[in-house]
Order: structure tokens, then sequence, then C-alpha cells
């Protein structure tokens, strides 16, 4: 036979998983939406020499940047079989860097995850002789649209955001 307390502690269990439940619906419920990874913006085409260009011309940098020849960038990100990469960089005392990538069908987490790691040597190496140079490295964001994959490394983020939103 089933007592009064048994019907109590059954009751509270009971409430205390739909309220966990419950929190959890609303948690994910409420998350907002990143506008950046819409359908429409995957699906934009993106010459990556331009936004390349357009980055290194308009965004303002601590040193000149140049483009890195596609047999040096290689080396430096391993991208997967079929992914294209522009990189431009300046020479060697700034960690001022553009990339920007447009991955092999179903490859953009493989891709992103090669810059993530290039960015975390990059940041170690600069961090042994010019650490300022280490922060802005760690504090530049890899934005991932669609296929495409950006990262700019400069003190004028809000520029660089500016021309990779437009772009997407």
């Amino acid at each position: 036979m089933i007592n009064r307390k048994s019907i109590g502690l059954f009751v509270k269990k009971g409430i205390v998983f739909c309220s966990i439940g419950f929190l959890a619906l609303s948690m994910v419920a409420c998350t907002k939406k990143d506008s950046k990874s819409s359908s429409k913006k995957s699906e934009k085409k993106v010459d990556i020499e331009d936004l390349a260009s357009t980055l290194n011309s308009d965004v303002k940098y601590d040193t000149k940047l140049k483009k890195v020849d596609d047999s040096v960038a290689t080396t430096m990100i391993s991208l997967a079989d079929g992914s294209k990469m522009v990189m431009y960089m300046g020479d060697g005392t700034k960690a001022d860097t553009i990339i920007v990538i447009k991955s092999a069908s179903g490859k953009v987490s493989e891709d992103e995850e090669e810059v993530k790691s290039y960015k975390d040597d990059m940041e170690k190496s600069f961090e042994k002789y010019l650490p300022e140079e280490a922060k802005k490295m760690k504090d530049a964001d890899i934005h991932v649209e669609g296929d495409y994959i950006v990262c700019c490394v400069t003190k004028d983020e809000d520029t660089a955001e500016e021309i990779i939103d437009k772009t997407f």
C-alpha cells in the first residue's frame, strides 16, 4: 500500500523534473538566433580575393600587409581538399593578418579548426616577444558565414566587422 509520504515524495520529484524540463525548453526557445547563419547569407557567392583586398585597403593596420603566396599560406594553414584561401600578412613584427577562406562543401568545420589552431600558434609565438601583438591575435574573431571563413587581425576591429557584415 502506498502511503502519503511516498506520494508526497513522488509529487515533489515530478515537480522538480518538470521544472528542469521547463527551464531547459525556455533557455532553448529564448536563445537569440545568430542572423549570420541564415540560409540567405550562406547562399551568397563571395569573391574571396575581392573581400581580402577590400579588408586590406579599407581597414587600418599597424604594418603594411602583403598577399601571401598560396604555396606558403597552405603551409601555415592546412585546408581541406578543395578549399581556397587568400591570406595577407605583415613582416612578422605585427600580428596583423587577413585570412579569407572558401571551404569545400561540408569542410567548413575542419577548416575553421585549422584557422583556430593557426591563431593559437601565432598567439603563443607573439607572447614570447611582443605580448601586445599576442593579445591582438587572441582577440581576433573568426567569422563563419556558410562555406566562408574570415579572420581579420587588427586593432581596427569595427571597420573590419562592418566590411564583413556588409559582404554577407
